[in-house]
């Protein structure tokens, strides 16, 4: 599934928000499906990196001014968990930076950091233990 453009969605606008918390090369993704007859086209926006990813969903499905936001570090043990925005509130966007920041994840001491700032969002890497809780962008998640 190749990546999207749809001019009906806001993406300067995501990949702006995207580019604040450090974050460059953001694509749309879109993925069409059936629901009850009804056909619908979920969309999400996601950088690319091997070894961690930003990714940002709209929530609910289909809504172009609300937002869930994670970043997702498998191979270092770690999920920020979602967070939700709206797209035109500013002040929502900055106060999720100690959340989303790429640099918190791009080197080993960013990232032990965090670890320590948030276990909560982390699994034993080696040998893996643990598992994450399937945070929904509505949970009050990560926990506190």
């Amino acid at each position: 599934m190749p990546p999207r453009f749809d001019a009906s969605k806001p993406f300067p606008k995501i990949r702006a928000i995207a580019a604040a918390w450090g974050w460059r090369g953001l694509e749309m993704w879109q993925h069409t499906f059936d629901d009850d007859g009804k056909t619908v086209v979920a969309t999400w926006y996601s950088t690319s990196h091997p070894k961690f990813y930003l990714q940002i969903n709209e929530h609910p499905v289909g809504n172009v001014e609300a937002y869930a936001a994670s970043v997702y570090a498998a191979r270092y043990g770690i999920h920020t968990g979602w967070h939700r925005f709206e797209l035109d509130d500013q002040a929502a966007v900055e106060s999720l930076a100690p959340w989303l920041s790429r640099r918190q994840f791009k080197d080993c001491k960013g990232r032990r950091e965090f670890r320590r700032r948030h276990p909560e969002c982390c699994v034993e890497r080696f040998p893996r233990r643990g598992r994450w809780e399937p945070y929904m962008p509505d949970d009050p998640k990560p926990p506190a």
